[in-house]
């Protein structure tokens, strides 16, 4: 019999002020694992790693299947897994693998998704981590194509990523759509945050219009004690929207978002 993927303990509280808690002071760079193995594809792991190398409180390491489910996460501070299968990174890490992400994550670590990223946190495969509390709409048309797409930022995601323009435009390829998962009760994912929705939508032969735009582009949340940034899109491909990955990383690694679009640092003002 095949096991239910296991989910994460979900605070009795509001999740605004379960996303808010205060950031940990920098004593020393933020310790990053990127997922560099099967089902990892495109420019998006070069970008990333070229981002946060460029950073002075950023140290990054890639790191395989093999070594995810040796246990090696308890030397990082964050995972990112970036774009291509979510299935084929989940089949490649294995169970083992995929019990070492929701352990680490589960303890504190904090976990960075980039759409194949993405879909592997939901809690709608029996494949997924299930550190978010998401399903996937649509998934007979999960190939919708590349597009530039419109997304519009909320207030906690100005905050987080940057006060940029409220609608930017932002490069996609077959991203998932997320809307709330089912799990409820004693053990379920904790429920996510949005960050930004889809204003405008690529609409594959076949698939009915309508069904993308104003659902979550890019979300956040916690899961057991730590935190979760998945995004659908590729904001790390995207001229001018380089820092969402780095600011992601450093919101779930627990630090101080700061940068040269922050107003201040998360933790401060309208988060307590």
């Amino acid at each position: 019999m095949r096991r239910p993927v296991r989910l994460c303990a979900l605070a009795a509280v509001c999740l605004w002020s379960a996303l808010a808690w205060a950031a940990e002071p920098a004593t020393r760079p933020v310790r990053v694992a990127m997922y560099d193995g099967a089902g990892v594809s495109g420019a998006g792991p070069g970008k990333i790693e070229a981002a946060l190398s460029a950073l002075g409180d950023m140290a990054l390491r890639r790191v395989g299947a093999a070594e995810i489910q040796s246990g090696v996460l308890r030397d990082f501070d964050v995972l990112i897994v970036p774009g291509g299968s979510g299935s084929k990174q989940a089949a490649a890490m294995g169970d083992g693998g995929r019990a070492e992400v929701r352990k680490f994550v589960e303890g504190g670590g904090g976990y960075v998704g980039i759409c194949g990223g993405c879909f592997l946190s939901t809690s709608h495969y029996k494949w997924s981590l299930g550190v978010i509390n998401a399903k996937v709409l649509d998934t007979k048309h999960w190939a919708r194509g590349k597009a530039d797409l419109q997304i519009e930022l909320t207030p906690l995601g100005k905050e987080i990523l940057g006060n940029q323009a409220q609608t930017v435009t932002v490069k996609y390829h077959n991203g998932p759509i997320l809307a709330s998962g089912e799990a409820s009760g004693p053990g379920a994912a904790g429920v996510f945050e949005p960050l930004a929705y889809f204003r405008t939508e690529v609409t594959p032969k076949g698939a009915e219009k309508g069904v993308m735009v104003n659902t979550p582009a890019m979300v956040a949340g916690r899961c057991g004690k730590g935190r979760v940034i998945s995004i659908s899109p590729h904001p790390e491909q995207t001229a001018g929207l380089e820092e969402f990955v780095p600011r992601a990383v450093r919101w779930t690694a627990g630090r101080a978002v700061t940068g040269p679009s922050a107003a201040g640092a998360v933790g401060g003002s309208g988060l307590r």
